[in-house]
């Protein structure tokens, strides 16, 4: 933006800083677009509106008051999806069978970063501040890679076929971060559309579904892992973003 275009919107009200910058508004037509349309503003008339709805209106309002006097702190909504989606992913890393081949230092440190990015991810997608989101997001793709590379790079024969074994880890990934979504789902709608705040969510509550798999699956192949246990996550949480996208908010707080 030049100079004088500066001054031009600081000077809207003011017709005598405006006359001299008369110059400038010669040469810059979007300059003499805003101030000839400023200038209409007192000529516009707002729209009548009918009794009965502007009473509706109130009404609802007053209702939903009353229901709800005070709204809810967003970290109360954030600490239960945190609990959701780590209580769900723990829950199936404990009780399916154990498989993984990997080192138990190697399965430690991937099942710890993925515990970071089911905590990052939920407290990003529900918290106003912004400085939590790019954190999630990196903690994501940290544990998405440390998932691949962490693993035995083995394929037992027993374990099944590419596509078979595989259908049954994303089908398993999907299902347990099933819960834990449509409680984000249910929890984003208190606040406006974000996409980066959805898109922290989808990753938290996709990894709690890789959690859940970590310590089962005994195929430790790079291909396998990204493809059958990284990339479910990571469509888990591009399905809650567009869902998110096109769902209703019942108010617009932040």
């Amino acid at each position: 933006m030049k100079k004088g275009c500066a001054r031009a919107l600081v000077s809207l009200s003011d017709p005598g800083a405006l006359a001299a910058l008369q110059p400038h508004l010669e040469t810059c037509a979007e300059c003499r677009a805003i101030v000839e349309a400023h200038a209409r503003l007192p000529e516009v008339r707002a729209p009548s509106l009918d009794p009965s709805i502007a009473r509706r209106i109130r009404e609802a309002g007053q209702a939903e008051l009353a229901a709800t006097p005070r709204a809810p702190p967003w970290w109360v909504g954030a600490l239960v999806l945190c609990a959701l989606a780590l209580g769900v992913g723990l829950a199936g890393a404990a009780l399916m069978p154990r498989g993984n081949l990997a080192s138990s230092a190697s399965q430690i440190g991937v099942g710890t970063l993925l515990v970071a990015a089911v905590l990052c991810g939920c407290w990003a997608g529900l918290s106003p501040g912004r400085r939590w989101r790019g954190l999630a997001l990196g903690v994501a793709l940290f544990a998405a890679a440390a998932v691949v590379a962490g693993g035995s790079g083995s394929y037992p024969v027993w374990a099944g076929g590419f596509w078979e074994a595989g259908f049954r880890c994303a089908r398993a990934v999907v299902l347990y971060a099933v819960p834990s979504s449509v409680a984000a789902l249910l929890l984003l709608r208190s606040a406006a559309f974000s996409p980066l705040r959805a898109l922290a969510a989808g990753l938290g509550t996709g990894a709690a579904g890789a959690l859940a798999l970590h310590p089962h699956c005994p195929i430790g192949q790079a291909g396998h892992l990204a493809v059958f246990h990284v990339l479910p996550w990571l469509a888990v949480a591009a399905a809650l973003l567009l869902i998110e996208r096109r769902l209703t908010p019942r108010t617009f707080a932040p």
